[in-house]
């Protein structure tokens, strides 16, 4: 594609960025700073297993913003399932297991879709247009200046709400199971009509660090989330200057400034809920006689949300 149009990017080159990431992360998620660790985290569980298997698969993508947005229902996918099979067998785990974990997950398949795109000079490409590189940057401008506020800050005292979904995901955490105890001080409803934040929440706090503080940045990641499927969208229904402006409004909304460093159900569900849509128009055209896209995963994640 033209330069001023946007340029394109090789799928061999996005995948040594990847995996650059990934190895960083690694040494940060060991490393004493719990700052680091805490913003690391979110891009380590939440997206690297699903970009993983995105690289491997070797998925044709229209953009940046679509493989991030992949990437991101994929590893929701692979947190739940491998949490949700650890606690029926009633085996609990260590922050260190669980890095690695997503590593040994995570970084064969990477390597691998990276040595097969060298050995066979495949011609695979991420287009990178000037509304999708806008928005990326804005979106992580987004998460980590609220993330280092919020940081700095470190005198927020929850909600009631918010201390439930702390004390479901720790006691989630230190008794590895989701056989619900009455007397725990979370209503039996409110875990069963939410099972999928609090498995979330606990799962980033194993690798964080248990802390009210490092529990707002997840909130954050999920509001960079929002913004991205906001864009997709918005792009996808009335083209990239409209998802630009729409994203961009997002971002600076002064209710979600305020709210999006919360530890509530409320962002990821407009997430999943906005992306679930945005698949779902896709769904709904066919290619070769066959659904663009699978609409069964974002579905899902919305119901149990």
């Amino acid at each position: 594609m033209a330069l001023s149009k946007g340029l394109t990017i090789r799928r061999d080159r996005v995948d040594l960025g990847v995996i650059g990431i990934a190895l960083v992360a690694c040494l940060i998620l060991e490393g004493p700073s719990l700052g680091l660790r805490a913003i690391m985290t979110p891009w380590f569980l939440f997206l690297l297993p699903g970009g993983a298997a995105i690289i491997f698969l070797k998925r044709e993508l229209k953009s940046p913003v679509e493989f991030v947005t992949l990437s991101f229902l994929g590893s929701m996918f692979f947190i739940i399932v491998s949490r949700v099979i650890l606690s029926l067998l009633s085996r609990t785990i260590s922050s260190g297991f669980l890095v690695a974990e997503v590593a040994i997950w995570s970084l064969p398949l990477l390597f691998t879709g990276y040595l097969w795109d060298r050995m066979h000079h495949t011609s695979s490409s991420l287009t990178v247009e000037r509304s999708d590189l806008y928005v990326i940057l804005v979106a992580v401008a987004l998460y980590v200046g609220m993330s280092i506020f919020v940081l700095r800050l470190a005198n927020y005292t929850p909600t009631p709400d918010e201390l439930k979904y702390l004390l479901a995901a720790r006691n989630f955490n230190v008794e590895g199971t989701l056989v619900l105890d009455p007397t725990k001080v979370w209503p039996v409803a409110f875990a069963i009509a939410r099972p999928l934040w609090f498995i979330l929440l606990a799962t980033y706090l194993l690798a964080s660090g248990a802390s009210v503080v490092s529990s707002q940045i997840v909130g954050i990641f999920f509001f960079m989330m929002l913004v991205l499927a906001t864009y997709r969208v918005a792009k996808r229904v009335f083209g990239g200057v409209v998802g630009l402006t729409a994203g961009i409004l997002l971002a600076f909304s002064p209710s979600l400034l305020i709210w999006g460093s919360t530890v509530l159900l409320d962002l990821p569900f407009a997430a999943f809920l906005i992306l679930g849509y945005g698949y779902y128009l896709d769904s709904i055209h066919l290619k070769n006689g066959r659904l663009e896209k699978v609409t069964l995963a974002p579905l899902t994640l919305i119901l149990l949300c």
